[in-house]
């Protein structure tokens, strides 16, 4: 093996491929809410998050809580008035989702919240943010929640 083969040969042992990177990106982001959502965070990634005490105040003064998360979950629990539409069906319902007021997304835990702002914001909505710690932080401060459809 001449000298050029053999560094070649050892760096593609410890370097990963850039299209294995890149497949498995676009897996993730196929798998978690489209590939809408690749672009959206690819073009937004510093929108804001509020705090639970934030976006209550939000909320107060008349905010959208738009729920992110499965049917199942929301009849579990969820804030008495938000809107309901799972993750995986947001890109194909955005129209369901009013252009002119301020939107909360939220999920469980402030993750899936964050894919949910990014599709909102790459769909050209403005008044978008997210809340961190999710239901599970909304909960644990004490706000209420509801059970059922």
């Amino acid at each position: 093996m001449g000298t050029r083969t053999a560094k070649r040969h050892a760096r593609s042992k410890t370097q990963p491929k850039p299209f294995v990177v890149i497949g498995l990106v676009a897996l993730a982001a196929i798998f978690v809410g489209g590939i809408g959502w690749l672009a959206a965070s690819s073009l937004r990634t510093s929108a804001s998050e509020v705090s639970v005490a934030e976006a209550a105040a939000l909320r107060d003064q008349g905010a959208l809580f738009l729920d992110v998360r499965t049917t199942d979950e929301w009849n579990t629990a969820h804030v008495q008035g938000s809107m309901l539409i799972p993750l995986d069906q947001l890109q194909q319902r955005l129209n369901e989702v009013p252009r002119d007021r301020q939107i909360v997304v939220i999920c469980a835990s402030g993750v899936r919240s964050r894919v949910g702002r990014d599709i909102l914001l790459s769909a050209g909505f403005s008044k978008v943010t997210c809340m961190t710690g999710g239901l599970h932080e909304w909960q644990a401060e004490g706000y209420p929640t509801v059970a059922g459809p």
